[in-house]
This record gives structure tokens, sequence and C-alpha cells, in this order.
């Protein structure tokens, strides 16, 4: 390679402090769903002190009823101290914003596999991000 340059196209809209993670990140816990899965291993995390739960699901995103209604009663009783993002365990897909997540407060993980949703999770608790600010980044990631 010869005569080659860089260029900063854009600059970045806030710079990253890492007195960010001076006290390291919230505790962000994945879920991968299977079948006959009855929601305890939601309970636990929350019990454990996740404030972020990932959802890797079945096909487009989907978790068993069971399970979905376990992440409802965790951002519920929670007063929305806990955060759930819906991803697929599948390798490529897009998890839609469906009417049940919205209603339950489910933000959908866009493409995002599970371990990459769990980091973004996590940088966005670690900022005190609003719902609606969290839900936004996902659907731009």
């Amino acid at each position: 390679m010869v005569n080659i340059t860089s260029q900063i196209l854009t600059s970045p809209s806030n710079k990253f402090s890492p007195d960010l993670l001076r006290d390291g990140l919230p505790r962000v816990d994945i879920v991968y769903s299977h079948t006959g899965s009855d929601g305890a291993i939601v309970r636990a995390c929350v019990a454990a002190g996740a404030r972020g739960i990932v959802s890797a699901g079945f096909g487009p995103g989907l978790g068993t009823p069971a399970e979905i209604a376990a992440f409802g009663e965790a951002i519920e009783d929670s007063n929305g101290q806990v955060t759930v993002v819906q991803s697929s365990r599948l390798g490529a897909g897009v998890v839609v914003d469906s009417k049940q997540h919205q209603k339950l407060g489910i933000i959908a993980g866009n493409d995002l596999n599970p371990q990459k949703a769990r980091i973004l999770l996590a940088l966005c608790l670690a900022n005190s991000w609003t719902h609606d600010q969290i839900r936004k980044t996902f659907e731009l990631a």
C-alpha cells in the first residue's frame, strides 16, 4: 500500500469517558430460550441483581409464553429498573418490535446477536439512559 491516507468523515457526537467504566458495567444477563422454559431463569437473573436481560429467543426473536410473561413481570415489578432486550439466537435476521413486546416494555434488539446486544445494553445502562433512549439506540444499531 502506497500513498494511503485516512480521513475522518465525521466525529463522534460524544467523547467516550473511561470514568464511565470505573465501577464496572451494570449486570446484564443473557437468557437463552428453550422448549418448556418456565421463566425461572428470568426470575433468578432479577434476584441476582441484573439491571438488564437480553433474551436470546427462537427464530424471529420469540421466547416461550412463560418467559415473555416473566420478562413483563421483571419490568413491571422493578418499576422499569430492569430493561429487557429481545434478540435471536439464530445466526442472522432482524428482531422486529412486536405489539406484544411494546405492551410489556421489551426492546427489540434489531439484528444484533445476544452478545452484542448485551454489551450495548450495559453501556446504555451505565450512562443512565432512559427506556426511550435505549429503544432508539437499538433501532439504529
